[in-house]
């Protein structure tokens, strides 16, 4: 049976600190032999201080400070490297900057693994898309807990 650890977490406007607590809970879980570890809606950089509906030039312009490409963006690369080293699979939600327009937001939950697949879910306005963009495609269907060491 896979061990599924998730994260309800305080956020704060300040993407290292975020990274910073996620690193912990990814930490523990592994330690706990869970297969997979959730985060929250946006937990790498941070909810906006109003509601989505509710247009504010501070808030927007904060997520694109904190936005990053997937996946050669530098929180989804630190990711996947700690995915490999701990054997456990990560999802985390995140302001995605769009490869097309500087000027374009998306809302993804990016999901990384032990063997550097990435795969991500996007909410682009009303639609959503999913993408897979896989290094490697092995599949993990054996539990952390019954996985040896390597």
């Amino acid at each position: 049976m896979a061990v599924l650890a998730s994260v309800a977490m305080d956020l704060v406007n300040d993407k290292a600190a975020n990274r910073a607590k996620m690193d912990s809970y990814v930490e523990k879980a592994a330690a706990q032999n869970a297969d997979f570890v959730l985060f929250p809606e946006l937990a790498l950089g941070g909810v906006p201080k109003n509601p989505m509906f509710i247009f504010n030039p501070d808030d927007a312009k904060y997520q694109h400070d904190v936005a990053e490409l997937v996946p050669e963006g530098d929180s989804t690369q630190h990711f996947i490297e700690m995915a490999k080293k701990l054997d456990i699979y990560i999802g985390w939600g995140m302001a995605e900057q769009s490869h097309e327009r500087f000027d374009a937001l998306y809302n993804t939950l990016v999901v990384v693994g032990p063997w550097a697949s990435t795969a991500r879910c996007t909410s682009r306005s009303r639609s959503a898309s999913c993408s897979t963009r896989a290094r490697a495609t092995t599949p993990c269907s054996t539990p952390a807990s019954a996985r040896s060491a390597s």
